[in-house]
């Protein structure tokens, strides 16, 4: 160390944040015609195989995020009971 403050981490992503996300990616990708196609009975409409590849894409680059938002939250508030249950001692 030389003194210098170490840099903080960037904060992690929250549940909510992640899921916004992937909301607004799906509904990108179904309104692209390369990637979902689109009936004129809803029932018909489908991803094309450009859509099912971008849909597992997106798996594979937000599930670890998940994952970690996920046990980012369980560590909080697994410190938070700790922290009241100290509290009524």
């Amino acid at each position: 160390m030389n003194g210098a403050a170490e840099p903080k981490p960037p904060e992690q992503a929250t549940e909510n944040d992640i899921a916004v996300t992937l909301y607004g990616a799906i509904r990108q990708l179904i309104l692209e015609k390369d990637y979902f196609y689109r009936s004129f009975q809803a029932e018909y409409s489908h991803l094309t195989g450009n859509g099912e590849r971008a849909i597992i894409n997106l798996i594979n680059q937000f599930g670890p995020r998940l994952l970690q938002a996920i046990h980012d939250d369980d560590v909080k508030r697994s410190k938070e009971l700790v922290m009241q249950e100290l509290k009524k001692e």
